[in-house]
């Protein structure tokens, strides 16, 4: 029978670490992973734009200083009727997702930086050029949550950052 000292003792324990255990970052990985989960759900075409068509989203999603960038090339994008920054699916390098399958892997991590590489499978990357269905992800930790900094990736040979998409604008 477990004694109502040792009960308490383990109580007071139990409310001391679990704010330290709640408040430890999820791994860059294991959050980029947890994004695409959502990315590829039912048949692989829900792609990205839960994350970086709504502003609100975006900030709990993208790191601020990706944030202040989007709100500054959307502004400028109305101001000259345009359609905006960002014209396709950052997150699957689409129009029209199609993704089966995605693998991430951790390339490097610092303390409140990360470079993580994604592979996407499906229809729209089988061709004899399949670097379109990979992408560089950068990632910062600020506070206790990893955000995208950039994505980097490439159309037809030619490649493309989110980070550069948006200062061109």
């Amino acid at each position: 029978m477990l004694s109502r000292r040792a009960f308490v003792a383990g109580s007071a324990l139990l409310a001391a670490v679990a704010p330290l255990a709640a408040a430890a970052p999820v791994d860059p990985k294991a959050h980029l992973t947890a994004l695409y989960a959502r990315v590829t759900a039912g048949k692989g075409d829900a792609g990205g734009q839960q994350y970086w068509s709504n502003p609100a989203t975006r900030a709990k999603t993208f790191s601020a200083g990706v944030v202040a960038m989007w709100a500054k090339a959307e502004a400028k994008a109305k101001a000259m009727d345009d359609v905006g920054p960002i014209d396709f699916d950052p997150f699957t390098n689409s129009q029209d997702p199609q993704v089966k399958s995605v693998v991430v892997d951790l390339l490097e991590q610092q303390e409140k930086t990360a470079k993580l590489r994604v592979t996407l499978a499906g229809p729209g990357y089988t061709g004899p050029d399949k670097s379109e269905g990979t992408l560089i992800v950068d990632m910062v930790r600020e506070g206790e949550t990893w955000k995208i900094d950039d994505i980097w990736g490439s159309v037809a040979g030619d490649p493309w950052s989110l980070r550069g998409l948006l200062k061109q604008q």
